[in-house]
């Protein structure tokens, strides 16, 4: 019995708050200021202010750089990430040319 009152409070909970764990994608360009390969993280300027982006093994990295222990600070990249109440998480870190 306790158990079937925890599954529906459980449901109820769920269908009552559907942002709950909800993610949002967003896509970023700008200048990237630092890569912590340590913190896993990214900081990019963009024309909105800063942008911290976590990075985790799945995050891919294209263009002229292709890994992101090979990314360089002051290189032109479009972020794409996903984020919730918590954190930013880049999915795909895209590296162009110049400056």
């Amino acid at each position: 019995m306790a158990r079937r009152l925890l599954a529906v409070a459980l449901v109820a909970i769920a269908l009552l708050s559907p942002t709950l764990g909800a993610r949002e994608f967003s896509i970023a360009e700008g200048k990237l200021l630092l890569v912590d390969t340590g913190a896993r993280r990214i900081v990019v300027r963009t024309g909105q202010g800063a942008l911290q982006c976590a990075f985790d093994a799945n995050t891919r990295v294209t263009g002229v750089a292709d890994r992101i222990d090979a990314l360089t600070a002051m290189s032109l990249v479009t972020v794409h990430y996903a984020s919730d109440e918590r954190q930013a998480v880049a999915t795909l870190i895209e590296v162009h040319p110049g400056f």
